[in-house]
């Protein structure tokens, strides 16, 4: 079964600032410090594409963000906010500052027959490694992942129909 891997950014996309803002107003998150409660309607759509994408890949999750610096607490705060995986989670090389294009390119760079998504609210330099198609863009401020990107994602990449 062909590999696919899906990189996932953390801020901007499992939670935007609008979220956020309004959790911090109602007294149900800490201002300052790790976030550690993400956005349900990110969270659903993270667990619809794995779920979508398993049905014909052998999915692999790879953390692309900042947050890949500590990866056992980003997958305890993913699996504490509803993230359904059961494999261990992956992150890209640790090099090559705000690159994140690279990075990922890095990380592809040895595996064969795969196919791939970016997850992210940010470009970096992705249009100098990857087509726009192979990208969900999700907004730091108003637009963190949603069901709506990623039915559209894979209605275009995958014609999957939902």
């Amino acid at each position: 079964m062909q590999n696919f891997y899906v990189f996932l950014d953390i801020d901007g996309v499992m939670f935007d600032w609008d979220y956020i803002t309004e959790e911090i107003n109602a007294g149900r998150v800490k201002r300052g410090g790790i976030v550690k409660k993400f956005k349900p309607e990110s969270v659903k759509a993270l667990n619809f594409l794995i779920k979508e994408l398993e049905k014909n890949y052998n999915v692999e999750l790879v953390i692309s963000s900042t947050w890949r610096l500590n990866l056992p607490l980003t997958e305890e705060i993913l699996k504490a906010n509803g993230l359904i995986f059961s494999k261990e989670l992956d992150r890209t090389p640790i090099a090559y500052s705000n690159q994140r294009g690279k990075q990922i390119s890095k990380y592809l760079e040895d595996k064969q027959n795969y196919d791939y998504v970016i997850i992210d609210d940010e470009m970096f330099d992705f249009e100098e490694y990857f087509s726009p198609n192979k990208i969900i863009k999700c907004e730091i401020y108003h637009s963190a992942l949603s069901l709506g990107k990623v039915k559209n994602y894979l209605n275009k990449a995958h014609q999957i129909e939902k």
